[in-house]
């Protein structure tokens, strides 16, 4: 009975289907309205908290978004291909293939649907205002998306499937440049829609350590990653006003080193998720 064996003899959207029950369960969002503060729970262990940063800390960056706006020529062309497709630019550095490469492929989407659905979870909850709304002059030059701007969903899918493809792919040791370069990727993803004028730098911010928190704890649970690496973090946005998204920032907040994360050992305690599990094993015997 539900033997992860039983995964490979279905087509992929049941197989999709099934893997997201496996990783959906347990995992919460929840909101303190008086606090303005958000949380993300898995099996009850605090994953990742944020507070909405308010209305103040949203205008102190629109300034930064105007400035920002020289950069469309340069940029319009990956801006509007982003619109719809991430995974083309995250990628580049492995050469992903659909005909090598298809259970990783399928993995990275079987991950992105928690990640996605707690996401929008967080927008709808959190109902932040998109820029154009700050500023008559900030124009975007694509349609702004039809959902709250806080936290940024190329942000989060972006960093969260960088966690992913340089895992399964072995892009670590002597390989770690493949990684950078994937979170590099990742980062100008979600500078980009600070360019294009539809979010700001606080939005890439949170993004940024929501889509990183949420892979590793859905790694963790397949088996790919040791507890400690399992770890949850706190967006203290209003201290992040004039932030820019800084990677080595977020590579500190990642390395156990800060106050601003929670006990690897709490977060690290869920419980496995053996079909992905399953679809990860898959995935990484393309690499080898």
């Amino acid at each position: 009975m539900n033997s992860p064996e039983n995964l490979f003899r279905w087509d992929p959207g049941s197989r999709q289907s099934a893997v997201f029950v496996d990783t959906r369960s347990g995992l919460d969002v929840a909101f303190d309205a008086a606090a303005e503060t958000a949380s993300v729970t898995v099996a009850g262990a605090k994953l990742f908290h944020t507070d909405r940063p308010s209305e103040a800390g949203f205008t102190a960056q629109v300034d930064d978004i105007k400035a920002a706006a020289d950069l469309r020529g340069d940029r319009a062309p990956e801006i509007l291909a982003q619109t719809t497709d991430i995974l083309s630019f995250l990628a580049m550095p492995l050469s992903l293939n659909l005909a090598r490469h298809k259970w990783t492929i399928e993995l990275l989407q079987a991950v992105m649907l928690p990640v996605v659905a707690v996401e929008k979870a967080l927008k709808n909850g959190l109902a932040c205002r998109r820029p154009q709304e700050y500023d008559a002059q900030i124009q975007p030059m694509i349609t702004a998306p039809a959902h709250s701007a806080f936290p940024s969903g190329h942000a989060t899918e972006a960093f969260a499937i960088a966690e992913v493809l340089s895992l399964v792919s072995g892009a670590s040791g002597d390989r770690a440049a493949y990684g950078e370069q994937m979170t590099l990727q990742a980062a100008r993803i979600a500078h980009n829609r600070v360019v294009a004028g539809v979010h700001f730098h606080v939005d890439n911010i949170c993004g940024a350590a929501l889509g990183r928190s949420l892979a590793r704890m859905l790694l963790h649970r397949a088996g790919a990653l040791g507890g400690h690496h399992c770890i949850g973090v706190k967006a203290q946005t209003a201290a992040l006003a004039g932030a820019k998204l800084s990677l080595d920032d977020l590579d500190a907040a990642f390395s156990g080193g800060t106050a601003d994360h929670y006990d690897a050992s709490e977060v690290a305690s869920v419980a496995p998720a053996p079909l992905l599990a399953a679809l990860f094993a898959a995935a990484q015997d393309e690499w080898t």
